[in-house]
């Protein structure tokens, strides 16, 4: 394993331990190696990290494909980066691409809530499991 892994998966520690914190220590530590080394385009086979360590391989998967989401996540650019984008192109009125970014905006916040189990505002943001019982 060379340098520039072992600094990406030090990297990936630093900002993303909370997203699997969750397991065990072993499978975090294999995720994030082998995620790392995939993201420096070295890529290894994931049995070759199992060979040392006592990790189970479904859990390491698990582990590593939340963590690469996460990676997505955080270079995925902001809305309105993607609006500025498309007002460049576009060349819409001021007005027209400011009511695009509030509307983006609310479609994100809608989807996060829905995809947790949390309903729309107007009910108060309440689980819905709890609404049902």
């Amino acid at each position: 394993m060379s340098q520039r892994v072992a600094e990406e998966a030090e990297a990936f520690v630093r900002r993303f331990f909370e997203v699997v914190a969750g397991f065990p220590p072993e499978v975090v530590a294999v995720a994030v190696l082998w995620t790392a080394a995939k993201a420096t385009g070295a890529p290894r086979p994931l049995e070759d990290f199992l060979k040392c360590s006592r990790a189970g391989e479904g859990r390491t998967r698990r582990a590593a494909w939340r963590l690469e989401e996460a990676v997505k996540l955080g270079r995925r650019p902001s809305i309105e980066h993607y609006v500025k984008t498309l007002a460049v192109r576009v060349n819409p009125p001021a007005s027209m691409a400011k009511s695009a970014v509030e509307l983006l905006r609310g479609i994100g916040v809608f989807w996060l809530a829905k995809t947790r189990g949390f309903g729309p505002p107007l009910f108060g943001w309440r689980r819905l499991e709890a609404s049902a019982s």
